[in-house]
């Protein structure tokens, strides 16, 4: 397979849905993680803005981890340096090297793969952490979008929720 590049991540809302059935793969030292992405948000503007946050404007397919919450969540930025946006990689489900109890939350995935800080602004085609596979078929992707916001389950600057239904 073939490493997906930063050309994937032009468009925010395009790159969330075509995250949806490709893999992640971490390696660390001697061991290499995978996770199907099941769930992605997808988030345009600052929302509330944080130096913590300034991640969201780097350019297309750089890695985006940002500290929430006493976490590390693992977000991929989308369109043109100091724009802000980026798909947030919301749920996986695990591959090689997790348990699903590893994979339960954002912050459980990331913190079994040993996501962390050093891995932001790395491009998402990196020798350490990258994103393979091909996207899943549409028919395959649910927009929660409305049932979300209808919940008032949303940041302000999340433009889309999607889900890959098994």
């Amino acid at each position: 397979m073939t490493k997906i590049g930063p050309e994937e991540f032009r468009d925010t809302t395009q790159a969330a849905k075509r995250a949806l059935g490709r893999t992640i793969y971490r390696r660390q030292g001697s061991d290499i993680y995978q996770v199907l992405v099941v769930e992605t948000w997808a988030h345009e503007g600052y929302g509330k803005h944080t130096t913590n946050r300034d991640g969201i404007n780097y350019g297309a397919g750089r890695i985006y981890v940002m500290f929430h919450r006493g976490h590390n969540a693992l977000n991929v930025a989308t369109g043109k340096e100091g724009e802000p946006s980026c798909i947030w990689i919301r749920d996986v489900y695990p591959l090689v090297g997790l348990s699903h109890k590893q994979a339960k939350s954002p912050f459980t995935f990331t913190k079994a793969m040993q996501i962390d800080r050093s891995l932001d602004g790395f491009p998402i085609d990196g020798e350490d952490l990258w994103m393979e596979g091909d996207p899943a078929p549409e028919s395959r992707i649910l927009d929660l979008t409305a049932v979300k916001k209808a919940a008032g389950d949303l940041p302000t600057n999340c433009i889309g929720v999607y889900r890959l239904n098994l």
